[in-house]
């Protein structure tokens, strides 16, 4: 099988488009045809061409013009520039800064779209340059970018396998990577696509085969598309469409995304913490793994490890009537933590500083306090975004600090922190309170439609210049988590059969077989049993 290849698409010819319907990673050019068609692939990425790649317009008004470019289209990922400012002293230092106002604009406007940041063309940048990006965060980029294509001396630590070089240069902390352009080119001996190279169809189908299964050991790899499926003349040499019916054979699904535990060091932070940093208080006697049953009689109960204490009075409406709740506001902390786990604490303490006037229904921690704490009940009032709100939504804190933009946040906080959401949304479902499970733009939640509203996008949080949740809060990867939890509480919508396949699989892998004996004979045999496995393995996974 093949998972984490799927297509470039140039044109949207029916070859590309076949591709595109079966892939579980695809990429558009301009025309947004293969995204729409190929709308069940886990990413979708848009790229729009620019003439000129102007790096001092700014990070905001070019992700703009993507956007309009984009419309409606069913994306995932988009992409800015390509392959430009690459090096340092070369406008490397401009175009981070560019990306940091590119994500910004992008959370902004577009929470549900991750930038595919740089772009970076094949065998670049240099160790010097991806310590600089290191360094400053990466412009708080969730998803780098890079193009990785082989010549005759096949997948190399500098231009194929580059992404494993960069992992080992960072020691693995870095965002994970999509290799948006991979193949065959002018690298290493090569001259330009695999036609020009006098690779036969059946051959470089083989290295697709093997390449796809080189990305597979690397998890922090998302996926590769592979350039190009429906070329214009000027790249008939690397064309794919000709092998479109044999890589449908062999298309699998794309794998659970990466892990971001390996996460880029802290930017300097405030040396004073915005409160004492001490272990919070918990009631004597209490557990410190799940909250007591005395304490929030009303409270859903979560899987991942909990910790009770309650706000101060004067935090909390005590005695104010809550509800019927309306949803959820989610906030992250931005105070002065120096560490993930300083930041945790201190804002519990800060909800029991009598002091603070303020609290939010739990907080989500991360690193050795990776755990929620339960600080109001369920059915109490928090004081946590201002009327209505604070009446008609609980409010879930996420850790992080100020400062920490290009920091990720932790697989922790988002699994909690959509577990606690789907907990809700079911509870109140029962006590006849509905609202919808999904995250409301900022003119929804200008108008108070029930739903999950980030303190960004409430008036309030407009008016008093909010940021929160801060970048790189991954707004796909809280959504896909939140689905994931309706699926396991048996709450999942039906999901829709998929629609009659068009092509004869039994036909196709059968010509793969004849494709892999011809390998053979001709003096690769190599080639020839890796497709043999392949379909091997199709036949079984089918």
């Amino acid at each position: 099988m093949i998972h984490k290849l799927g297509p470039h698409c140039i044109r949207a010819t029916g070859d590309a488009i076949d591709w595109a319907r079966h892939a579980g990673i695809t990429k558009a050019l301009d025309d947004t045809t293969a995204l729409r068609q190929g709308s069940q692939a886990s990413v979708r990425i848009f790229r729009k061409y620019f003439a000129t790649q102007d790096i001092n317009r700014g990070g905001a008004p070019v992700t703009a013009e993507v956007l309009l470019a984009l419309g409606d289209a069913p994306a995932t990922h988009v992409e800015l520039f390509n392959e430009t400012a690459q090096r340092l002293g070369g406008g490397l230092e401009r175009y981070v800064a560019f990306t940091r106002e590119a994500v910004d604009f992008l959370h902004a406007v577009r929470p549900d779209l991750t930038l595919v940041a740089y772009c970076f063309s094949t065998g670049n940048p240099d160790r010097d340059d991806w310590e600089y990006l290191h360094a400053h965060g990466f412009g708080g980029a969730n998803v780098i970018g890079l193009h990785s294509y082989w010549g005759n001396g096949g997948f190399t630590p500098w231009h194929g396998l580059r992404h494993r070089t960069v992992h080992a240069w960072l020691a693995g902390e870095h965002p994970p990577f999509i290799l948006s352009e991979v193949g065959r080119d002018r690298v290493e001996g090569g001259k330009g696509g695999y036609v020009a190279d006098g690779v036969s169809e059946d051959a470089y189908l083989a290295e697709l085969v093997a390449f796809d299964a080189e990305l597979m050991r690397d998890p922090y790899v998302i996926g590769a598309t592979v350039f190009t499926a429906g070329p214009t003349p000027d790249w008939n040499a690397f064309t794919t469409d000709p092998l479109s019916g044999r890589l449908v054979a062999l298309a699998g699904p794309l794998p659970t995304l990466p892990s971001t535990s390996t996460t880029p060091p802290s930017p300097p932070i405030s040396a004073v913490p915005r409160i004492e940093e001490k272990a919070p208080q918990t009631t004597p006697g209490t557990s410190t793994t799940s909250p007591p049953k005395e304490a929030f009689v009303a409270d859903v109960q979560l899987s991942v490890p909990t910790r009770a204490t309650h706000a101060a009075d004067g935090n909390w409406g005590k005695g104010e009537p809550f509800g019927p709740c309306r949803g959820v506001v989610l906030h992250s902390t931005g105070g002065g933590g120096k560490t993930i786990e300083a930041e945790y604490t201190a804002t519990i303490n800060w909800f029991a500083n009598p002091d603070a006037g303020v609290s939010a229904h739990a907080i989500v921690g991360a690193g050795k306090f990776s755990e929620v704490c339960r600080v109001l009940g369920d059915l109490e009032k928090g004081y946590h975004a201002r009327e209505p709100s604070n009446t008609n939504r609980r409010g879930i804190e996420v850790a992080h600090p100020d400062g920490w933009d290009g920091v990720q946040y932790a697989d922790v906080q988002y699994e909690a922190t959509a577990e606690l959401i789907v907990r809700w949304w079911l509870a109140d479902k029962a006590r006849g309170w509905t609202w919808p499970l999904r995250v409301l733009t900022r003119t929804e939640a200008a108008a108070d439609l029930p739903g999950i509203v980030y303190h960004r996008d409430l008036p309030a949080g407009i008016t008093d210049g909010r940021r929160d949740p801060t970048s790189p809060w991954d707004h796909s990867r809280l959504v896909a988590a939140m689905a994931r939890w309706q699926t396991k509480l048996g709450a999942a919508p039906p999901t829709p059969k998929p629609p009659a396949p068009v092509l004869d699989i039994a036909k196709e892998r059968d010509a793969l077989w004849q494709s892999a004996e011809r390998l053979e004979k001709a003096g690769y045999p190599w080639l020839g049993q890796a497709v043999k496995a392949a379909v091997a393995l199709s036949k079984q996974e089918q």
